[in-house]
């Protein structure tokens, strides 16, 4: 350990790779935020999407050679940019890293001691917490306000539980790692990051993080810790929350999601079942965004229409028409379909 921490400047244990855009004040906290980690083996490496720099007002704030910060010579997008700094990581393991969602100081000390004890899986990951700011955050998350556990329900706390390249994938189309896995809290192996193309760029940013896990998940195998190592904040200024007017994008979620991991994971000979498990994956997730996207136009009473133009074209895909009921019940009786839900977990358990 002590060795390790000496040789931060030669070549880090970890990258922070991390995009930003035109907030210096989430940056800043952040960066401070990073800089508390226990283990000390680490760079931050710093893509900042605004080619006037707006982000090196909060990185001139830190004296620490661990932060290398490059300005884009132009707005290249969340995923290229991030991609950036995953090109210009040189740590063994990769952390992708939003400017706004902090890590707890034991973070990588506790994905460290877990690899050191637990060798030859490609993904250490950890749970993760949700902090909803205001009632209506809370709302269109179905959350409460303040912080929220994200956590398996099918895991005791602090379980640690061993997932083959195999299983995993059933794994997580199955929703049995909790409700949230966020990719800031969880190591990848450089190489597996590089190998699956890092986040994923086939022309939406949604859902780009669970495209991530499961890729590198499926080359080694997953270690994961039912125990919240950060939290996602939700604050309104998330890349969600700012692209409710972008319907294209949302439309073509769903094929772009599901074309890239069939591009990846196709020639596993159970591809015909784990096929089946991504569809019913996308399909409650779909739900989900769908009824975010609702919520938040109408709180924001902004128009609709080509909303529902896109919903009618994602709900008539030959995978997602059966979820269409589903989405139409949710968003006209929220509480009859909460408690015929709680009805069916207590008969048919």
């Amino acid at each position: 350990m002590e060795e390790l921490q000496h040789s931060i400047l030669e070549k880090p244990w970890v990258s922070f790779c991390m995009s930003t855009y035109k907030r210096p004040e989430f940056l800043e906290k952040q960066i401070d935020c990073l800089l508390k980690q226990i283990f000390t083996s680490f760079e931050i490496i710093i893509s900042d999407n605004d080619p006037e720099g707006s982000g090196n007002i909060a990185v001139a704030k830190f004296n620490d050679a661990r932060i290398k910060y490059q300005i884009n010579k132009e707005n290249l997008g969340m995923v290229k940019s991030f991609n950036a700094s995953l090109n210009r990581s040189l740590g063994q393991y990769i952390v992708m890293i939003t400017d706004d969602d902090p890590v707890y100081p034991d973070m990588l000390q506790t994905l460290y001691d877990l690899s050191v004890n637990n060798p030859g899986y490609g993904v250490y990951q950890a749970g993760c917490e949700i902090l909803c700011y205001s009632p209506f955050n809370a709302k269109v998350m179905r959350s409460k306000v303040g912080l929220n556990s994200c956590l398996s329900n099918d895991l005791s706390y602090n379980e640690i539980k061993k997932y083959s390249a195999e299983e995993f994938p059933y794994v997580f189309f199955q929703g049995k790692l909790g409700a949230l896995m966020l990719w800031s809290v969880g190591i990848v192996e450089r190489e597996i990051a590089l190998k699956v193309g890092g986040m994923p760029d086939y022309g939406t940013e949604y859902f780009t993080d669970h495209a991530y896990i499961v890729a590198n998940a499926s080359e080694k195998g997953m270690l994961y810790l039912n125990r919240s190592l950060g939290y996602q904040a939700i604050h309104g200024e998330n890349f969600g929350f700012n692209q409710l007017k972008n319907m294209d994008k949302y439309k073509d979620l769903p094929e772009s999601f599901t074309n890239w991991i069939t591009n990846r994971l196709k020639e596993r000979k159970d591809w015909p079942v784990l096929q089946q498990e991504m569809h019913k994956f996308v399909g409650r997730s779909v739900v989900e965004f769908s009824l975010f996207i609702k919520k938040s136009l109408e709180t924001f009473k902004m128009p609709s229409d080509d909303f529902l133009k896109a919903k009618n074209y994602v709900f008539n895909l030959p995978y997602l028409k059966k979820w269409k009921f589903k989405f139409l019940f949710l968003s006209n009786f929220p509480i009859t379909f909460n408690y015929a839900l709680q009805l069916k977990q207590k008969f048919f358990k």
